[in-house]
C-alpha cells in the first residue's frame, strides 16, 4: 500500500547476471515479489528480476526488502568535513568517467574525489568523495512519465554512483558488484544539489575478487553498503 517508504534496508542481494538493453528495441523483464511471514514487526519481501536474455528461466537479479524499520538520524562529524576541503586534481567527467567507468551520463554523480590511495602490498585502499544526490532524477523523468516523478529506491542513480566509488580504487582491475550482504537507506524529500560524503574502502580477497563498503551520508539522507563482493572482469 506504498509507493515509497524513507527507510530501507536490502539483504542479499545477488546481481548474478547483467540485464543487457537494446537502445532501439528495450528488453523484457519480469519481476517476481513474495511477501514473507513478519518477523519482529518487519515485512520483508523477497524479489527476483527474470529477463528474456535466459528465456526468464534463471534470476537476474534477487535481493529481500525490508520495509517496516527504522534508523537514527546522524550527523557528519566536524573532522570529516574538514576533509574534504582538500580537493585531489582529478576531474570525475574526463579522468573517470570513460577511462575507468562505463556509466552513461544520468549514472555520472561523483563530483569531487578529496583522499585516495591504494596500498598494492597490502591490496587494499580507501578514498573519500563527494557524490550529487537527486541530480538525475528530474532529467530522467521528462522521457519517462510512467514513473510517477518517483523511484522506490529514491535515486537509483546515486546508489550506482556510491557503488562506483568502490572501481575508483582499483582502477588496474575492471570489477562488478556480485553480492552484496546489505544495502540500507533512509531518505525523505531531498532537494536538488544536495551532495553526500561518501567513505569507501576495498580489500583483495582472491584472484578474481575484491570485496568493498562504502558510507555516503550527510544531514538529511543515509546509504551504507555493508560485505560487497565485486568479481574482476576478464
Amino acid at each position: 500500500n506504498h509507493a515509497q517508504f524513507g527507510y530501507l534496508k536490502i539483504k542479499d542481494i545477488h546481481l548474478d547476471r547483467p540485464i543487457p538493453v537494446h537502445q532501439e528495441s528495450g528488453t523484457t523483464i519480469e519481476i517476481h515479489a513474495q511477501v514473507l511471514e513478519r518477523e519482529n514487526e518487519i515485512q520483508a519481501v523477497a524479489v527476483e528480476i527474470y529477463s528474456e536474455q535466459t528465456g526468464y528461466r534463471e534470476p537476474h537479479f534477487s535481493a529481500i526488502f525490508e520495509l517496516d524499520g527504522h534508523s537514527k538520524t546522524e550527523t557528519i562529524d566536524n573532522h570529516l568535513k574538514q576533509r574534504i576541503k582538500n580537493i585531489i586534481d582529478i576531474n570525475p567527467k574526463t579522468d573517470l568517467y570513460g577511462p575507468i567507468l562505463f556509466q552513461g551520463e544520468l549514472f555520472q554523480c561523483i563530483d569531487k574525489i578529496h583522499e585516495l590511495y591504494y596500498a598494492p602490498e597490502m591490496k587494499k585502499g580507501k578514498c573519500l568523495l563527494t557524490v550529487d544526490y537527486n541530480k538525475s532524477n528530474s532529467q530522467f523523468f521528462k522521457s519517462a512519465p510512467k514513473f510517477n516523478n518517483q523511484f522506490f529506491v529514491d535515486d537509483p542513480f546515486f546508489i550506482d554512483s556510491v557503488l562506483q566509488s568502490m572501481q575508483v580504487i582499483i582502477p588496474q582491475d575492471i570489477s562488478l558488484p556480485q553480492l552484496i550482504e546489505e544495502m540500507e537507506l533512509r531518505f525523505g524529500k531531498i532537494p536538488q544539489n544536495e551532495q553526500g560524503i561518501t567513505k569507501s574502502g576495498i580489500v583483495r580477497i582472491d584472484a578474481d575478487h575484491y570485496r568493498g563498503e562504502a558510507e555516503a551520508s550527510n544531514a538529511k539522507f543515509l546509504l551504507r553498503i555493508k560485505n560487497c563482493r565485486l568479481k574482476i572482469l576478464d
